[in-house]
């Protein structure tokens, strides 16, 4: 009979594995054996936490840092299998000034929720914004919206000349159902509108 190529290479690769798997599982029962007995080590929940109603007298206790630490620690001490109870080290207070945080300053630039731009003496809201759109009317409807405004443009300028720019804010997003809408042109009389 003729022997596989390689099968005493695998045999060896397999009786490897078999002893790292070995050491691996032990590795894990020496690791774990010291974890479990710390859990088991551990207070039941029923125990560490009082789950009654606190009494008026036990809510409204005065006392002093030093007396709370040592109901901590006497409570502790109570339970089975506790573990010690350590506080932080106290500091004593310093005579010395604050000198507060010597931060380096940061800046940080936002983008604002509104663009602003310059006046649209043009702007057809309801086709280019909103976009409606009445079929094979709406080219001569923009053709003579476009003539009107250029007609008007005069008065548009002079009707509010210090105002330079617009705003998106107080429209609607584009795409929002919005009803078709006029827009008539708003008559200024000693700066107020009517």
């Amino acid at each position: 009979m003729f022997a596989e190529p390689g099968r005493k290479n695998r045999l060896k690769l397999s009786q490897r594995s078999w002893r790292l798997l070995s050491l691996l599982s032990l590795g894990l029962f020496f690791w774990a054996t010291p974890c479990r007995a710390q859990f088991n080590s551990l207070p039941k929940a029923e125990d560490a936490i009082k789950l009654g109603t606190p009494t008026p007298d036990q809510l409204f206790q005065i006392q002093s840092e030093k007396s709370l630490r040592q109901s901590i620690r006497e409570e502790a001490r109570r339970q089975p299998n506790a573990l010690p109870v350590i506080f932080p080290q106290d500091t004593a207070p310093t005579s010395q000034a604050y000198p507060g945080r010597a931060w380096p300053h940061q800046v940080r630039y936002t983008v604002p929720g509104y663009v602003c731009y310059g006046r649209l003496f043009f702007e057809q809201l309801n086709f280019e914004r909103y976009g409606w759109d009445l079929g094979p009317v709406t080219p001569f409807l923009s053709a003579g919206k476009f003539y009107y405004d250029l007609a008007a443009l005069p008065i548009h300028v002079a009707l509010d000349p210090c105002r330079w720019c617009d705003c998106n804010t107080g429209y609607c997003l584009p795409g929002d159902p919005v009803p078709l809408l006029l827009y008539p042109p708003a008559c200024q009389v000693a700066g107020h509108n009517r």
